[in-house]
């Protein structure tokens, strides 16, 4: 039987949504499994709304699906924004605290079995711990991940994260979950890589030399891995004042002959049209990435 499954995690930015996706998609692929993700977070450090979507498949995937068979929701807001995305023969599992349960809830003491494994900070451990053990997964292969992960931050905390991943495998040792599948460990497939690093791996291999910018998630990732390059490449990285100023730059540079680039987001690109109205005047070339948020 192939495996396709779509799982999404949902909450309040700072309940640490990336970590319990990340944790799931690095254990995936050290299983040779194919995935796609989506991180989707709010311009906030507390609260709103974040999601993390994972597809898990056997064979190669080049989309997300609209589709979800598991739904992680960590608080009632997120059961109230994507109830209609699940599956109906899918399993939406919640805290315990969260909404009455129906007959494909599944209602899990996230906090408690945090708090037990060592403080509210594992409670996204408990989470990757409870979804894993729902598809099948061996607790071995989680916990592989997590000292990869974990290791350098020393036993405490190392053994805190074992035991929140065993508390979620455990909460969930009885349920019967449709889409368990047989895992295998097999070769990983390729490289887990996010989108922002991809874009910046590109810039370097069309030889850009500067990346001028002015902070705004998610188009910040991409200057983040320009930078952590930049001392191994012949290139600037250029943080400037506002948005203006770093189109102003870009089209300095490519003016002279140098290859260069901009990252921004939303109300920034807004900020940049100025620029782009000059560029087109002059015929220069430039490029200019809006991530979407």
């Amino acid at each position: 039987m192939s495996i396709d499954i779509t799982i999404k995690i949902g909450g309040e930015a700072g309940q640490g949504i990336q970590t319990v996706g990340n944790l799931i998609a690095l254990v995936c692929q050290e299983s040779g499994l194919y995935i796609m993700a989506i991180n989707d977070f709010e311009s906030r450090i507390r609260g709103g709304h974040s999601f993390f979507q994972i597809r898990i498949c056997d064979k190669p995937v080049h989309a997300p699906h609209h589709k979800v068979q598991l739904l992680v929701a960590l608080n009632e807001e997120t059961y109230d924004l994507h109830r209609k995305e699940l599956e109906s023969d899918g399993l939406a599992v919640m805290d315990k605290k969260a909404v009455p349960s129906e007959k494909n809830h599944l209602m899990i003491p996230f906090g408690d079995l945090a708090k037990e494994a060592g403080g509210m900070i594992f409670l996204n451990t408990v989470a990757a711990g409870v979804c894993l053990s729902l598809l099948g997964a061996p607790i071995g292969f989680c916990k592989s991940i997590l000292t990869k992960q974990f290791e350098k931050k020393g036993s405490d905390v190392l053994e805190k994260n074992h035991r929140a991943a065993e508390l979620g495998y455990q909460a969930v040792k009885d349920v019967s979950f449709k889409y368990l599948f047989k895992w295998k460990k097999e070769s990983p497939k390729g490289l887990l890589m996010e989108g922002s690093k991809a874009v910046a791996l590109g810039a370097l291999a069309g030889d850009c030399r500067l990346a001028a910018f002015y902070p705004m998630s998610p188009g910040t990732g991409i200057m983040t891995h320009l930078t952590s390059f930049s001392d191994r490449f012949p290139l600037v990285v250029e943080q400037a004042e506002d948005e203006i100023a770093a189109v102003n730059m870009i089209i300095g540079s490519a003016f002279v002959g140098v290859r260069a680039m901009t990252s921004t987001s939303g109300g920034g690109f807004c900020l940049m049209t100025e620029g782009l109205g000059l560029a087109g005047m002059t015929e220069t070339p430039i490029v200019i990435v809006n991530a979407q948020r």
